[in-house]
């Protein structure tokens, strides 16, 4: 419960080793303002998609059709 309550106050901090791309994802992904959360934007899920930690590590569309191996 007090992480949760942390996340909504925007409160949190990333673990030490994770990536620059990772860490921007999910700060965009726990933007307390919902009209600048990534997902929420113009480009819709195609922000989500495009977003640089999916950078030329998943093909969204052979994971839709469960073509994907998992790792």
């Amino acid at each position: 419960m007090q992480l949760f309550r942390c996340i909504v106050k925007g409160r949190f901090d990333m673990p030490q080793g994770i990536s620059d791309e990772a860490a921007d994802f999910v700060k965009q992904l726990l933007q307390i303002d919902s009209t600048k959360r990534l997902g929420s934007l113009s480009g819709g899920i195609s922000d989500i998609y495009n977003h640089a930690w999916f950078k030329n590590s998943i093909d969204f569309r052979e994971l839709r059709r469960m073509a994907v191996k998992p790792p």
